[in-house]
């Protein structure tokens, strides 16, 4: 027993001498100031920054013990002061008995604290690309696996309260994974034929920091569990085991990776993820992460699984065919405490076999609205894919989505709709870029029962069907709005050539419109407004022109408005590449209009237009009435010509054939072409010319005055040139105040510049120049001396002419007697008349003359005609005579025998 405790004794004195002496040796051989020189040293020589160290201290009982703490990385230049990398403390830990036997292991590392900063700057640069000295040493070619000179094992890396940041300069946005934990093993035998590697990797917090909401933290839990085994000779890798948890989301991956070292490794792995609670899964993220994940409900499951087994070759077209994989979800369901209604019965189905995907089904609903959807991709690598089968449908209810719009306060709730809408789209073919009209489909929408309720507007009533495949869209709607309806049909064809015009090859899209009426009552669908103004900005150019080809058709059976009836309307418009043309017809009670428009578009700033208009004997009243709701009311004299309405009565005929170019502001000044017109049995009512002209009549003569201008005819034949209207006669037939012709100008800034002559009737003709009459106190003041009844001039009718000069505004005319130019012509007109009178005089007494030389021509020549006829008739009597005794005796003879 004594000799059993000297032995103990003396081991532990050996112990305790070897120690000693390790101790000694190691403070000796690397005091703590050498080995914190050299981590600084090589540390900067290695990464090409500068290494701190704070302070290190070395323990040799039990084991081998060296700690360097307070290790800084200094950050690159151009970012932020602090450090790239810092660390508490590194702490490693050896057995001395492994060092004996030249196994070495490793007890533990421990890093404390670490602290890594990743920044990126404004250009995209981040301050880590830059670490590292250059390498200068040769590549070494060898191609002999490395071995070791002895068995090592690391029986535990420990990572305590680690921190990574990720800081975006141009998103002044920073965020951080902290809370970083990790423990591992690793064992490597010399030849690395079997080197084992296991631990676990949390990360317990993950924080967002910006400006414009500061700080959010969240308890987000992940984390990493592995067990992989690796034969580096034997070029094989094999993975027990590697987990990743990130809440309650679980992925499991394992298998076997052989060759890994060759271009082509074959792999047999599996990836798994089963029965993935989406609740569970969003009700674990933290609201600190964003506030709006609170506010979302979820639910379902989801499911993936992955397989590859096969080669991995370095072309992804060969490599993708070990790949197979099925995502799923079932039951989902998704909603916002906001929306009152979410997404339910949410389902995926999706398979990947090689390089083909198919979706089996997705489809949800929205409370009464599914929809679904399921295709097959093959060749998903290919230069061009192929879609084997889409299928699209679902069903749209507007009660419902009108329902929640109200709910969500975003729609009127005086606003009813109800009705359906049902879609369904086939779709198959190749999914070529530069070819698309390769791809073929078929699709289907209608709309059924569509009825709407809209505050100010009649009730509604819709129904329809849009078909569309690759040569056409086409669409039927039937339309009932109040008393009104219509009929659509719009036909495209080619539609293909308008959204991939560079592939069209020549082809232009093709629209036809057809719209057909029994009743548009407009009285109905445009309830009276306050007229407001205008405020619109001028057009500076022009859009660009259509890249379609169209053709529309209206038909109007009947259109009512301010309670009046056209009949017949009719409007056929064709678009083509260089050019528009719309004609127009219809009928107002017995009259009819027809119109042509026709647009040549040259320039962005500069399209020509021309416009043919042909009006024959419809109510000038309502034909204005309608001509207001389609002319641009901008220029001054539109507006004026635009209040005659209301004013103007009668059956009007026009005929224009005009012309124009530009902006819309410079129509009227570039317009050019013949206007004419021709009102019969009308009135003209309440309008300042016809109240100016009256006026300057009743200071002639009272009795001229009028209120309003009745007429048997109105005329005018214009021709537009030149920023106005040249009028070549303008007249009118009255039985009251007699007949007016009027030339001269208008300007289409709503100037005047008329003459004007008035042809009293016989009745006022002499009222006018009776005695004590103003008119001719102002006549005898610019023609002293000429008697009073050759002041008024008149034409040879007797009837008296008054002649008035017209300026101002079509608005407000100015009419001013010409009292120089009556004067002239009704003194010079009575010289006149008496030289007519004396030539009338002479030429009867020739005419007496001639007339009686005639009449005694006649008598002798009568005369001398009844004698020679008495002559006559006396020769024939004897003629006659001898005749018939000739005959007699002829006679006689013949009945002697």
């Amino acid at each position: 027993m004594k000799r059993f405790k000297f032995v103990l004794i003396l081991i532990v004195a050996v112990i305790v001498v070897v120690f000693a002496a390790a101790y000694v040796t190691v403070r000796v051989a690397f005091p703590p100031e050498r080995i914190g020189e050299i981590v600084r040293t090589q540390g900067t020589a290695i990464l090409g920054r500068e290494v701190g160290v704070g302070s290190v201290s070395v323990g040799v009982f039990p084991r081998l013990k060296v700690a360097v703490r307070e290790v800084t990385l200094a950050n690159d230049t151009g970012f932020s002061a602090e450090p790239a990398l810092s660390l508490k403390s590194l702490d490693l830990s050896v057995s001395w008995l492994s060092l004996l036997t030249f196994s070495p292991r490793i007890h533990e590392i421990r890093l404390v604290e670490p602290d890594i900063l990743y920044e990126v700057d404004s250009t995209g640069r981040n301050n880590l690309a830059s670490l590292g000295a250059a390498d200068t040493t040769e590549e070494d070619t060898a191609t002999a696996p490395p071995e070791l000179p002895a068995s090592v094992q690391l029986k535990a890396f420990i990572l305590e309260n680690g921190r990574v940041r990720y800081r975006d300069a141009s998103a002044g946005q920073e965020v951080t994974l902290g809370r970083i934990d990790q423990r591992a093993s690793l064992s490597l035998d010399p030849r690395l034929a079997d080197v084992r590697t296991a631990g676990t990797l949390t990360v317990s917090e993950i924080s967002v920091a910006d400006a414009a909401s500061g700080l959010r933290k969240g308890g987000v839990r992940i984390s990493v569990t592995h067990d992989v085994r690796l034969d580096l000779p034997g070029d094989s890798l094999r993975i027990h085991g590697v987990d990743v948890a990130f809440q309650d989301v679980k992925v499991h991956l394992a298998g076997t990776l052989r060759n890994f070292s060759a271009p082509t490794p074959e792999a047999d792995l599996h990836l798994s993820a089963p029965d993935i609670s989406l609740a569970s899964l969003f009700a674990e993220i933290p609201s600190e992460i964003s506030p709006e994940l609170s506010r979302l409900t979820v639910a379902g499951t989801a499911s993936l699984d992955v397989k590859v087994q096969g080669v991995l070759d370095t072309n992804p077209a060969v490599a993708i065919r070990a790949v197979r994989a099925n995502v799923a979800v079932r039951e989902g369901a998704f909603g916002h405490k906001d929306v009152p209604q979410g997404v339910t019965d949410f389902t995926v189905a999706l398979a990947v076999r090689g390089d083909s995907v198919r979706l089996d089904t997705l489809s949800f609903r929205s409370g009464p609205n599914p929809l679904g959807m399921s295709f097959l991709v093959t060749g998903i690598l290919d230069p061009v894919p192929h879609l084997r089968a889409l299928m699209v449908n679902g069903e749209l209810d507007y009660g419902n989505l009108v329902a929640l719009a109200h709910k969500l306060d975003v729609l009127d709730p005086e606003i009813k709709v109800t009705g359906r809408q049902t879609f369904r789209l086939n779709a198959s073919g190749p999914l070529d870029a530069a070819n698309p009209q390769r791809l073929t489909a078929d699709g289907r929408s209608e709309l059924i029962g569509l009825k709407a309720r809209i505050p100010d507007l009649p009730p509604v009533q819709a129904r329809g069907l849009t078909t569309i495949t690759n040569e056409r869209i086409r669409q039927n709607l039937t339309v009932k709005l109040g008393h009104s309806d219509a009929a659509v049909d719009v036909v495209v064809r080619d539609y293909l050539a308008a959204v991939f015009p560079e592939q069209a090859g020549g082809r232009r899209t093709h629209v036809g419109v057809d719209v057909r009426s029994q009743l548009i009552d407009l009285d109905e669908l445009m309830p009276e407004s306050p007229e407001e103004a205008d405020t619109s900005a001028p057009l500076t150019a022009y859009p660009d022109w259509p890249p379609v080809d169209a053709d529309v058709t209206v038909s109007l059976a009947r259109t009512r408005l301010m309670s009046l009836d056209m009949t017949g309307f009719t409007l056929k418009a064709s678009l083509r590449e260089k050019s528009a043309v719309t004609d127009l017809k219809g009928t107002l009670y017995s009259g009819a209009f027809t119109s042509s428009v026709t647009v040549l578009p040259r320039t962005n700033t500069d399209w020509a237009f021309g416009v043919k208009l042909n009006v024959n004997k419809v109510e000038a009243n309502d034909f204005i009435s309608r001509l207001n709701d389609h002319v641009p009311l901008k220029h001054a004299i539109l507006r004026s010509l635009a209040a005659t309405d209301s004013a103007i009565f009668g059956k009007l005929s026009m005929n224009a054939d005009l012309r124009t170019f530009g902006l819309p502001d410079a129509f009227a000044d570039n317009l050019s072409g013949p206007l004419s017109f021709a009102v019969t049995d009308g009135r003209i009512v309440g309008v300042e010319w016809t109240k100016s002209l009256s006026a300057s009549l009743a200071r002639a003569h009272s009795s001229l005055g009028f209120e309003q201008l009745e007429f048997s005819g109105l005329k005018g034949d214009f021709v537009a040139q030149d920023g106005r209207l040249l009028v070549r006669d303008l007249s009118f037939d009255s039985p009251r105040v007699g007949a007016g012709r009027a030339t001269g100008t208008v300007g289409f800034d709503n100037t005047l510049d008329l003459h004007l002559t008035q042809t009293l009737p016989k009745s006022a003709s002499g009222l006018v120049s009776g005695a004590g009459n103003a008119l001719l106190g102002q006549l005898r003041k610019v023609a002293p001396g000429v008697p009073d009844g050759s002041l008024v001039p008149t034409d040879p009718q007797g009837r008296a002419l008054m002649y008035y000069t017209v300026r101002g505004t079509v608005n407000s005319p100015v009419f001013a007697l010409d009292a120089q130019r009556m004067a002239a012509e009704g003194a010079g007109g009575a010289a006149a008349r008496a030289a007519r009178a004396a030539v009338a005089a002479r030429v009867a007494e020739e005419k007496a003359r001639l007339e009686a030389a005639a009449r005694a021509r006649l008598e002798t020549e009568a005369a001398r005609v009844r004698e020679a006829a008495a002559a006559e008739k006396k020769k024939l009597e004897e003629k006659a005579a001898a005749e018939a005794k000739k005959q007699g005796r002829k006679l006689l003879e013949g009945l002697k025998r």
